[in-house]
């Protein structure tokens, strides 16, 4: 069990102040929009001694993943001040297949034009830390209808007939979202200012303040609003279309960075692959809260896990690595092999072959990453 350092991420949308103030740093000026904890290439984390955490695994993957050939999951931090991309991820078959068209066609996996950077999947979970807002999902046709005829514009009238139309929802949807990005920049930003005029529609004139004109705002009546209060999470699937629209959260997903998007970006946006991979069928978000000092969020798949421990105690039985972030306050953690306090903003990396660990939050929050097989009582 050792400390571990985050590396930073500088994205455009990121906050300034909020991952320093976390993790006792000054603010440099910079947006800082994620903190990784993990070992994926473009971003690796450090142990408290210097060592990569990638160069600890390979000399000893056995010690630190037991049964696994790779971490399988991607700790993070994620501090927006500004609306993320319009997006979706691709499940296993279609991040191969992705990651493969695009090596073929020669596209470094660094280029700005490269969706697929690697292999895997990312389904992702997302626990607020402050009050939180995404976009998530799609509304029903007969929801969309209603939004869509609000903004009163007769070149929306095909968009109301495709939601109207005599065919499955989620075909209906489908259509629609095509629709939507098959428009012109021109088209997109007339259509736009018409949107965000309509009284309640605070949120599309929060995006079209930092995206002036872009056809994600149009994408966006078609999607759930939902804000996260602190302890709240989301899972996200693969096909899941989604935006996270500002706040403070903890991310866990499975270790990829494979983004598709479709608006609200300055990076690539890959229509077709997005149209191609996304899953349009309508209903409403599932938000999960948590229940007492020791809660466990439910995701349906096997690379990882989140539980959250505030002001509590837990004994976590492991069955592969686990990273630990405290989140508030300062946290013990202890095993066979010693213990190690985590103030604010410190995390620690747990190998599988420490087995068991004890974690006295008493007074402090402490989230802790592990494969989805670990018991947390």
């Amino acid at each position: 069990m050792q400390l571990l350092e985050g590396v930073v991420q500088h994205y455009d949308w990121g906050s300034p102040h909020a991952i320093p103030d976390l993790v006792g740093a000054p603010a440099d000026g910079t947006p800082w929009a994620e903190l990784w904890f993990g070992a994926h290439e473009r971003g690796p984390a450090r142990l408290g001694d210097g060592t990569q955490l990638r160069d600890r695994i390979d000399h000893d993957p056995v010690g630190q993943l037991g049964d696994r050939e790779e971490l399988p999951f991607l700790f993070k931090v994620l501090a927006a001040d500004k609306p993320l991309s319009i997006q979706a991820h691709p499940d296993r078959a279609q991040a191969e297949q992705g990651f493969a068209r695009e090596d073929e066609r020669r596209i470094p996996v660094d280029a700005f034009e490269r969706s697929f950077r690697d292999r895997n999947p990312k389904p992702e979970l997302i626990c607020a830390l402050t009050p939180f807002e995404a976009l998530c999902g799609f509304r029903s046709p007969g929801d969309s209808v209603r939004r869509v005829e609000a903004v009163n514009r007769v070149e929306l009238d095909p968009v109301v007939e495709l939601l109207r139309a005599n065919a499955p929802e989620s075909r209906r949807i489908g259509d629609c979202l095509r629709w939507f990005l098959d428009r012109s920049p021109a088209e997109a930003a007339t259509l736009v200012d018409a949107a965000v005029a309509v009284p309640g529609n605070e949120v599309y004139a929060q995006l079209h303040r930092h995206h002036p004109g872009d056809v994600g705002v149009l994408v966006a009546l078609l999607m759930h609003h939902v804000t996260l209060q602190p302890g709240e999470a989301l899972f996200l699937g693969a096909g899941n279309l989604h935006a996270y629209v500002r706040g403070v959260g903890v991310e866990l997903m499975a270790n990829s960075d494979n983004v598709v998007r479709g608006g609200l970006t300055t990076k690539h946006i890959d229509r077709d692959t997005l149209l191609a991979l996304i899953d349009c069928d309508s209903g409403r978000p599932r938000v999960q809260r948590p229940r007492g000092g020791v809660h466990t969020y439910e995701v349906p798949v096997a690379d990882f896990s989140l539980t959250r421990v505030d002001r509590a105690k837990a004994v976590v039985e492991l069955t592969g690595p686990a990273i630990a972030l405290a989140t508030d306050g300062e946290a013990q953690l202890a095993n066979a092999a010693g213990g190690l306090v985590l103030a604010r903003g410190q995390a620690a990396w747990i190998p599988a072959c420490e087995e068991r660990v004890e974690i006295d939050a008493g007074a402090a929050q402490l989230h802790l990453a592990t494969t989805g097989t670990a018991a947390v009582r």
